[in-house]
Formats: structure tokens, C-alpha cells, sequence
């Protein structure tokens, strides 16, 4: 889907699941010891990058996303075919005679992003039903109604409509958020040399900061039996509590938001219309 939507590229992953696009991704995210210091080095310990030889992206990797995206872009500037799409959004950074790098860059960005965040949310989402099967029932009962009454069909205002699906998703979002931090560095005005929290802590200019996201929404302090899968704790009743940022929060938050969000709840209703989901000896039990 994002080599698509983001790429206008046809993957074609389900009928060839050893392409380039998919090889490429799963690599990525593939768990061994390199990859978790890569990972730990450009987050956490930037000052060892060079010692350890960490890369978010191995030079396979690098050179694949540097070839695609390139000929992509050339191959759109021929045909003149505007799609309003990440391209078209790079080719105007072209335009403005940005570095080629940070142009390839930004599009690199998008590719992992959106390569395993909205796969990760259905998997929970139906290992959580699976377990939940009062919830599963309720959500499959809204779904078929909904769709009872536009001919079958998903629309984006029928998607919209679904209020249970929104807080299961939404739920979901909480106890398994896609990124388990946010990364962020303090940045004041000329002049300050910090910001303070309260008499005793103060961040100064420049720090960098890291939020933890996963604690925070587990946290007791913040939702009550923070471990229990509780859609309605989301519904209108209750007031929107800002320590839920799987997305971020503020001006900084994920761009891609609503995309994921679609993307997810279109994945859902597709395989809930016709399916239940039931737990067997196999699944896990938290």
C-alpha cells in the first residue's frame, strides 16, 4: 500500500512476497544483535555511530531506496502525470534545487514509517478481539449494520461512522502504539538556558528528550487497569486524555496519521465483515 499510495508503485506484494519493496522492508525491521545496537546508536548514543558502524539503513537498503526513488522521479518528470502524491511533493523540492540526499532522504522516511506501523495494528487489534470476544461481537455487529445500510459498499463516511470501531482502534493504539517513544530536543529562544518544569527540574537548550510513550499509556496514573483491553474507556462519556499519544501530540505529531488510521480500520472492517477471529492453545495469553 505505501509503495503505491506514497511511490505510485505496484508492488504487487501478496502475488510476489519475495519482491524488492517487501524484501527490502522486512529486512529492515528483521530483530538480530546488529540491528538492535544500529538502532540503539542513532537514538539513544549518537556519539558511537562511527565506532560501531551503526546504520539505520544497510547499504543494500540505501542503494535500493536511491535507485527506485530516483528513477520514479524521473520517469514522473517524463510523463508529465501529476498525482498529488509524495512524487510530486519531491519533485518540487527538486524544483527548488534541494540536495538530491535529503530529497531521496524524506522519501526513505515515508517507506519505513508506513511499512510496518498499520500491519502491527491490525495484528493486535485482532489478538486482542480474539481474547475479547464480547467486543469482537459488538464491533462485528456495527460493521454489518453499517454496511447493511450503503449496499455492502466502504465509504469514507461510513468508515467515519463507526464509533466503536474508532475506540477499539483507538484502544488498541493505547496498549500497543507503533513507535514505543517520541524523540524530541529542547529548543528556547536566544537568551534562555532552559525551561523550566517546576522549581527542581529544568531542561536546558538543546537536550534531547525522550518520551516514553509505551509507559505512560500503561501507566495506572493516567488509565485506570491500564493492562485490561477497555474500548469504552474512549467513548463520548469520557474526556479526551492527552497522555494517549500514539501518533505524537502538538505540532510535531505523525503527518500520516489519518492515513494509518484509515488504513487500519479499512483492514479491519474488510476481514471482520466475513470473519471471526477466535483464540486457540497457541495464542498468547498477555
Amino acid at each position: 500500500v505505501i509503495a503505491s499510495v506514497a511511490y505510485g508503485i505496484e508492488a504487487n506484494s501478496l502475488k510476489n512476497p519475495d519482491g524488492d519493496f517487501r524484501r527490502n522492508g522486512r529486512a529492515l525491521f528483521k530483530a538480530s544483535f546488529k540491528r538492535a545496537v544500529d538502532f540503539t546508536s542513532v537514538f539513544f548514543l549518537p556519539q558511537i555511530i562511527r565506532l560501531v558502524d551503526a546504520k539505520f539503513f544497510t547499504n543494500s537498503q540505501s542503494k535500493f531506496l536511491y535507485s527506485t526513488i530516483t528513477h520514479v522521479m524521473e520517469l514522473r518528470e517524463q510523463s508529465g502525470v501529476f498525482r498529488n502524491d509524495l512524487i510530486d511533493v519531491l519533485l518540487s523540492f527538486k524544483k527548488q534545487n534541494y540536495p538530491l540526499d535529503m530529497i531521496v532522504a524524506q522519501a526513505a522516511v515515508f517507506f519505513t514509517a508506513g511499512f510496518e506501523t498499520t500491519s502491527s495494528v491490525m495484528s493486535f487489534a485482532l489478538y486482542e478481539l480474539s481474547k475479547n470476544q464480547d467486543v469482537q461481537d459488538k464491533l462485528r455487529a456495527e460493521i454489518k449494520e453499517s454496511l447493511a445500510n450503503n449496499n455492502g459498499e466502504i465509504s469514507y463516511e461510513i468508515i467515519n461512522s463507526m464509533e466503536y470501531l474508532k475506540v477499539v482502534v483507538q484502544e488498541v493504539l493505547r496498549m500497543y502504539p507503533p513507535l514505543p517513544f517520541l524523540d524530541r530536543e529542547c529548543k528556547l529562544p536566544n537568551g534562555e538556558s532552559g525551561y523550566k518544569l517546576d522549581d527542581k527540574l529544568e531542561i536546558p537548550n538543546k537536550m534531547p528528550i525522550f518520551i516514553p510513550i509505551y509507559s505512560i499509556q500503561r501507566d495506572p496514573k493516567y488509565f485506570k487497569e491500564p493492562n485490561t483491553f477497555m474500548p469504552e474507556r474512549f467513548s463520548d462519556g469520557n474526556k479526551s486524555n492527552q497522555a494517549n499519544m500514539p501518533f505524537g501530540i502538538g505540532p510535531h505529531n505523525c503527518i500520516g496519521e489519518r492515513f494509518g488510521l484509515m488504513q487500519a480500520k479499512i483492514g479491519l472492517i474488510s476481514f471482520l465483515k466475513n470473519h471471526k477471529v477466535v483464540a486457540n492453545e497457541k495464542t498468547a495469553k498477555e
